[in-house]
């Protein structure tokens, strides 16, 4: 996690300073969503071991209390030993903070299907917006757009183990991420990892 240096307001604004990330040398890119973007998907075998710490980082934060409601590719940034740290904490909130007024906008491929219908956010919708970022690092494609793409096809998005690019334990995981219905889903960080 990218650490917060100050966090102040002025001029009726909120400001939250964070530390500067050095990108990977010689790269054209500082996130993932840029990443995919120049160079196209990520193996399974580069992206996975990427994600473990940040797992692990977003389970701490939950068990403090904090969710960050904004995970998507463009808020991890790789650092210069090329390592993922996640950044823009600006939308984060407390577990146990009432819900006043309209949420904020949220990039709509990444909110959990719970949220995007009037309900609040939870580890649980976390772990789906982490599966969604996963998915489109793999992919190339959000999972909404690949259920445009594919689901005349194929009656849905398709797993990315379809597709050859996982094993299926670990399609099995991604795609339980990913479950429309907030039941099915993994629970917490700790059971997704």
């Amino acid at each position: 996690v990218v650490h917060v240096k100050d966090v102040f307001r002025a001029n009726r604004t909120g400001y939250i300073v964070e530390e500067y990330v050095v990108p990977p040398a010689g790269a054209a890119y500082a996130d993932l969503a840029s990443r995919v973007g120049q160079m196209g998907p990520l193996l399974a075998e580069e992206l996975l071991p990427l994600m473990k710490p940040v797992i692990r980082d977003l389970a701490a934060a939950h068990r403090a209390g904090v969710l960050h409601r904004e995970l998507k590719a463009s808020h991890f940034l790789l650092d210069e030993r090329g390592a993922l740290r996640l950044t823009f904490y600006f939308q984060a909130d407390t577990l146990c903070a009432p819900q006043y007024g309209p949420e904020p906008d949220f990039a709509p491929n990444f909110v959990p299907p719970e949220v995007r219908h009037g309900g609040g956010w939870s580890p649980c919708g976390e772990v789906y917006s982490l599966c969604a970022t996963v998915y489109e690092c793999l992919t190339g494609l959000t999972h909404r757009e690949a259920w445009h793409k594919w689901s005349e096809m194929c009656g849905g998005f398709p797993a990315p183990g379809k597709l050859g690019l996982l094993p299926h334990w670990q399609d099995q995981i991604i795609m339980k991420g990913l479950d429309t219905q907030e039941d099915k889903r993994w629970r917490t960080m700790e059971d997704l990892y």
